[in-house]
């Protein structure tokens, strides 16, 4: 063997062992951690109400008036960064108009909720909503897609209370509700009042109806 190969062996068997020591005793990097804002994860909830709703006109069905039933609910499904899954609808009975009509919506959307401050969040949401009641709507489906598009506000009274205000427009869809909540002995369920107005397939409607909403999740 050649003096200078047997010379280069020597070093690496003798230099290897040092190296690998010093890569041992060395501290483990350290790791930098995501702080997310505080707040992040979005709001989940269940909202509903059952109360009476007045048609001022009934559209193309006629300009007489009618008074009925309405219920509604909405889900809203926090997922992160203030993003959720929305599913809900609304329904109508008539029962004094000839004949009885029965009608309403069902909705599926996605959102994105903002908090402003403690005290305040705005929302938008978009999604596709469904008609159900092929006599009022006058079609020949039971469900006929279209497209809606809602924002919202959250605001905190005192005494507890809070506000919410939306406003919905779709196709053939108009709509705006006001709702007034108070907290009650368990955290995360409220109870109050609901107003709504607007115009739906050209017939004009107001209605009036106690309300439930409860919060769950994080950031609920």
């Amino acid at each position: 063997m050649r003096p200078g190969v047997l010379i280069a062996a020597v070093l690496l068997v003798v230099v290897h062992p040092l190296a690998a020591g010093e890569r041992s005793d060395r501290e483990p990097p350290e790791r930098s951690s995501i702080d997310m804002p505080e707040g992040w994860p979005a709001h989940s909830l269940i909202a509903a109400d059952v109360g009476v709703i007045r048609f001022s006109d009934l559209g193309r069905l006629g300009d007489e008036s009618a008074t009925g039933s309405v219920a509604r609910i909405s889900t809203r499904l926090g997922i992160a960064g203030g993003s959720y899954l929305a599913i809900g609808g609304e329904y109508h009975w008539l029962t004094d108009t000839d004949p009885d009509l029965d009608f309403g919506y069902v909705r599926f959307g996605v959102g994105y909720q903002f908090r402003i401050d403690p005290s305040l969040d705005v929302g938008v949401e978009l999604g596709a909503q469904g008609q159900i009641g092929k006599e009022f709507f006058g079609t020949d489906r039971v469900t006929e897609d279209a497209e809606y598009g809602r924002i919202w506000l959250r605001s905190a009274l005192v005494g507890g209370a809070t506000l919410w205000t939306t406003a919905t427009l779709g196709s053939d869809y108009l709509g705006a509700d006001l709702r007034c909540e108070w907290p009650t002995r368990w955290p995360a369920l409220r109870v109050g009042l609901a107003a709504a107005a607007g115009r739906m397939e050209r017939a004009e409607f107001w209605s009036v109806s106690p309300a439930l909403r409860w919060s769950f999740g994080p950031g609920g």
